[in-house]
């Protein structure tokens, strides 16, 4: 047995780990992660043993050209005169809200970032607590977390296959692990819905397995708007699916939860109740900012 495969049953037993639990270790071992491999669930910390899978914030880009700071903007308001913004939606059956969320993902901008940027995200935690974070898009430059308390943690890029090592934020001089770039911009995924089913469920991934892959491409990695349109497809046929219209994420927004559960495994994320873009993982964080800057520790 391989070890994704190993790593897929042993996920498959385990319940989703928080965003927060799992960031701390997260700078020590995000470069390990291969890029070729189809899964990449990140494993700290305690969550070694558990072999839990890390959901991150969702990606948005400016073109390579620029300069600086950019905002990045969600997708067009649709228009309608019910409370989801689209005239006769059915905001409590969860395929209709996925494929307007798939026609929400076509109205972004198909743009591509410079390699040597990061993309910043800035998330809120339900107790008003916030989180920042930098990510280098192509996986050789040092991000950085800067966490609810204040503290730094590094992010160690891969660079000819090797990355510094950490001890929380202090750097281990001389020492080295081996690594492989992991990039925030995968253009490589499938851009049509039969593509994205057919690389979710290669290797006989199972429904535990399928729903993790789809949440962590959502909330972790930035595609091409094709790719997340068929993403959003591809989450129609996880089995179990619910819609609850009229809830609120962490910040107070507006949103539908999309959620599953079967089997003994669940899990959910938040769509905008008006524009059906993705708002976050859970009902406990809430995402607030999305950008692309040209350094760590810088701000829109």
């Amino acid at each position: 047995m391989d070890e994704m495969q190993l790593l897929r049953e042993l996920g498959d037993r385990t319940p989703l780990a928080t965003r927060n639990d799992l960031a701390p270790a997260r700078a020590a071992l995000l470069a390990k992660t291969k890029p070729k491999a189809r899964k990449r669930f990140a494993i700290y910390g305690a969550a070694v043993a558990a072999m839990a899978a890390a959901i991150f914030a969702v990606f948005a880009l400016i073109p390579p050209s620029h300069s600086g700071t950019e905002n990045v903007s969600g997708p067009a308001r649709n228009t309608g005169e019910n409370t989801g913004g689209v005239t006769g939606a059915r905001n409590d059956d969860p395929v209709q809200v996925l494929r307007l969320a798939a026609t929400s993902a076509l109205q972004t901008k198909d743009i591509t970032p410079r390699s040597d940027q990061f993309v910043y995200i800035k998330t809120q935690f339900e107790n008003g607590s916030v989180r920042e974070d930098w990510f280098s898009v192509d996986g050789t430059h040092d991000g950085l977390f800067k966490m609810q308390t204040g503290e730094d943690m590094p992010v160690p890029g891969c660079r000819n296959g090797k990355m510094a090592v950490y001890k929380g934020p202090d750097l281990l001089p001389g020492k080295t692990d081996d690594c492989e770039p992991n990039p925030a911009y995968r253009p490589d995924l499938p851009t049509d819905a039969a593509g994205m089913i057919k690389y979710l469920r290669k290797g006989n991934a199972s429904l535990n397995s399928t729903a993790k892959d789809i949440s962590f491409l959502l909330s972790s990695i930035y595609m091409r708007p094709q790719s997340r349109a068929a993403l959003f497809e591809a989450a129609t046929k996880i089995e179990g699916l619910t819609a609850t219209p009229g809830v609120t994420d962490a910040a107070g927004r507006q949103g539908i939860q999309i959620g599953w559960n079967k089997d003994g495994y669940s899990g959910d994320f938040i769509v905008d109740a008006k524009t059906y873009a993705y708002l976050g993982y859970r009902k406990n964080e809430a995402q607030m900012a999305m950008a692309i800057v040209d350094k760590v520790g810088q701000r829109p």
